[in-house]
């Protein structure tokens, strides 16, 4: 029987944490004292009576008087806490036992009341089970009857694919003679067709022959012709590099002179230049007036033209949706009434 956290009750003994108290004799089972208000066993003081008994010094010999009175003394107070120990550790276990007694009324109490809860909920639970099983035998014979019939269905389909299959079987074998009877015509055709494509190949192969050669004897004659010809080139590239020379010379000379002329000029045209580059400043100055001008009139100009694009679009989403409404009302109407088209 468990009494609490430091409390055991075992046939008729008492264990409370360190100490255990048997009811029939003595105190048992005390943990070794660590204060001096802790009870003392025998052990402890077998030890301290052993460890003196051994000591030889004189000082302890001569003291061994007081320490026998002690020890009497002792004795006299562990006998007081025995008895206080086991009248407190009576107590403690009657007021256990009548605390685990009212327990045991409450738990008996609250089993029979699980008792009858539970086997009024067996009975529910019995009749809810029958109700199913009546349930669960007329849908399984319903099932039963959807699956005969069910069979009956797909006999009579499987027949119908079946001889479906059989005709199938006869329109592909026909189809099949028909196309190995077409084969076989075409075989013969093609064969007919490559005879005359390799005795053309071979008249081709005979005509490209003779041309060949033909070609050949051509080639020899250019040749021929070509090397006389490069002689008298080379000849008159001879001729043409002493002219180019000459020509040479008089055109650096002519350039010599031509840039005298052109300094001249340049010194002309760059005076020019500078009057043309105050004359364009001027003009750009007033073109950018123009076009500041410009800016501020387009930008107006596309304000209103962005208001009245707007207004537009507005406009023409308006009759947009109208005419889909419109061809949706005619679609609707002809779909309605296909005899109308």
């Amino acid at each position: 029987m468990y009494l609490g956290k430091h409390v055991r009750v075992i046939g008729d003994a008492v264990n409370m944490g360190s100490a255990a108290v048997d009811m029939t004799s003595a105190v048992v089972s005390v943990a070794e004292p660590i204060m001096s208000s802790h009870v003392v066993t025998k052990n402890y003081v077998d030890q301290r009576v052993s460890s003196m008994l051994a000591n030889t010094d004189s000082s302890v010999i001569d003291s061994f008087s007081e320490v026998v009175a002690a020890f009497q003394a002792a004795d006299s107070n562990l006998n007081s806490a025995i008895i206080a120990l086991s009248s407190s550790a009576s107590s403690g276990l009657n007021d256990a036992i009548y605390r685990a007694q009212q327990a045991e009324g409450v738990l008996t109490t609250n089993l029979a009341s699980e008792v009858s809860r539970a086997t009024a909920a067996e009975g529910v639970i019995i009749v809810g089970l029958s109700n199913e099983i009546i349930r669960a035998t007329a849908a399984e014979l319903v099932l039963r009857t959807d699956l005969a019939s069910e069979v009956s269905r797909a006999t009579a389909a499987e027949l119908v694919l079946t001889n479906g299959l059989s005709a199938e079987v006869s329109r592909a074998e026909a189809a099949e003679l028909v196309l190995r009877t077409d084969l076989a015509s075409e075989v013969t055709r093609a064969t007919g067709a490559e005879s005359a494509l390799s005795s053309s190949l071979s008249s081709e192969v005979s005509r490209a022959q003779a041309a060949e050669l033909v070609l050949t004897n051509n080639l020899s004659s250019e040749v021929t012709r070509a090397t006389a010809a490069e002689g008298v080139i080379a000849a008159n590239l001879v001729i043409e590099v002493d002219r180019a020379t000459a020509a040479e010379l008089v055109l650096r000379n002519d350039l010599a002179s031509e840039v005298t002329r052109a300094t001249a000029a340049e010194g002309v045209l760059t005076s020019g230049l500078a009057a043309e580059v105050s004359r364009a400043e001027a003009a750009e100055l007033v073109l950018t007036n123009n076009l500041s001008s410009e800016v501020s009139r387009a930008t107006g100009a596309e304000s209103t033209l962005t208001s009245n694009l707007s207004a537009e679009v507005t406009r023409a989403t308006g009759a947009e949706d109208a005419l889909t409404a419109r061809i949706n009302a005619i679609c609707n109407y002809f779909f309605k009434n296909p005899s109308q088209f």
